[in-house]
């Protein structure tokens, strides 16, 4: 947009303010001019008209562009008021009438501009006291307070506009806060929609691997079981028998993951305590459980110690489904001073797939989160090892 068509804003109360220090002055002029005739007071009239509609619209152009055209909006204003007060009078308060360009002049100028500017103000002033009164001792008498006016103006404006931008700033910085406060929020539902979705995926991944398969080998020795009913008794209420154990299998795998779901991490408990209430299971179950620790036991960070506590869970849990083990050794490994080494093994069976399952997976995610390290070993036959290292 070009500058003659830009729209032109004014109506403030700064412009109000500089329309009500120009009439001021000129109720001074008025008040103590006596001889000047009609002709010479409707000039001053038009000179003061345009010296505020230059002072209110020209201020509002200029506001927006270069240096230059601002200068040149001063050198303006000031030729106009130095003629209405060569006119009109420079006693008295009529020199209110070029105080309001001091306080534009810290709005529209750089700071060696504006002293400059504020030094050409004073030199109009004395200037025109001096070829009215014809004294430089009445001159000399009243620059200083006209100055004092001025600085007072300066001060007064800069406060104004340093209180403004602060002003401006606390809106920015309250509307970027709340703005972060938004999408904290978004993220925690994220956040909370994904760990729900999580445990609906575990939850079915139970549900499948545990009791899906329970019931689908019970299913198989029901059936098999009615084929010979009628020629094989015996062997009929063998298959019922092993029917009858894979139900109690069921419904101890239902408990457990009951009781697993009933638990509850407390980041402020000891993490050897809670450890040894997971172990207990592994004792209900028949296993032979030992935890070892290695070096000074500390305290861990509350992300880390979950992480410790639901990988001894998941492994313990592992073990009495899938494992046929008779032992499980947990050992946590204090030694290294910036890092926590956690062991986990069983005499089980083993597997010939390493990565496992989506327990598993879940708790290599989990380590990894934390930029830490898992590895598996094992075989068939040969029983389960799990080592985690977890930087602090």
């Amino acid at each position: 947009m070009n500058q003659l068509s830009r729209p032109i804003r004014t109506g403030s109360i700064a412009d109000l303010g500089f329309a009500v220090v120009v009439l001021a002055a000129y109720f001074t002029i008025f008040s103590n001019v006596t001889t000047l005739s009609v002709s010479w007071l409707v000039i001053i009239i038009l000179l003061g008209i345009a010296y505020i509609a230059i002072g209110i619209y020209g201020y509002a152009y200029v506001s927006p562009v270069g240096l230059p055209i601002r200068v040149s909006y001063f050198v303006v204003q000031l030729c106009l008021g130095m003629t209405i007060l060569f006119l009109g009078g420079a006693t008295g308060f009529a020199a209110m009438l070029l105080l309001p360009l001091a306080g534009q002049s810290v709005v529209l100028l750089p700071e060696i501009w504006r002293y400059a500017t504020n030094a050409g103000i004073a030199v109009t002033y004395a200037v025109a006291l001096r070829v009215v009164s014809g004294s430089w001792d009445i001159t000399i008498g009243n620059l200083p307070i006209f100055l004092a006016g001025q600085v007072f103006i300066l001060v007064f404006t800069q406060m104004a506009l340093s209180e403004e931008k602060s002003r401006r700033e606390i809106h920015q910085l309250a509307a970027e806060l709340s703005e972060a406060n938004q999408r904290l929020r978004e993220s925690a539902i994220q956040m909370e929609m994904l760990a729900v979705e999580q445990e609906r995926n575990r939850m079915a991944r139970e549900i499948h691997d545990g009791i899906g398969h329970h019931l689908t080998a019970l299913n198989m020795q029901v059936k098999a079981a009615r084929a010979v009913l009628s020629v094989d008794p015996e062997r009929s209420a063998e298959l019922l028998s092993k029917a009858e154990n894979i139900t109690q299998d069921a419904l101890m795998d239902v408990r457990q993951s009951v009781s697993a779901l009933r638990e509850r991490f407390d980041e402020r408990a000891d993490l050897l305590n809670q450890i040894q209430s997971v172990l207990k299971s592994g004792e209900n179950a028949g296993l032979t459980v030992t935890l070892t620790t290695c070096g000074e036991v500390r305290s861990l960070s509350p992300e880390l110690q979950l992480t410790v506590y639901r990988a001894v869970q998941e492994s313990i849990n592992n073990t009495i489904k899938h494992a046929a083990a008779t032992t499980f050794k947990v050992t946590l490994d204090f030694e290294q001073p910036k890092a926590v080494r956690l062991l986990i093994e069983d005499d089980g069976i083993g597997s010939d797939y390493p990565n496992g399952g989506f327990g598993l997976i879940g708790m290599r995610e989990r380590v990894n989160l934390l930029d830490g390290k898992m590895n598996i070993n094992t075989s068939r036959g040969k029983g389960f090892e799990i080592e985690i290292i977890i930087p602090e």
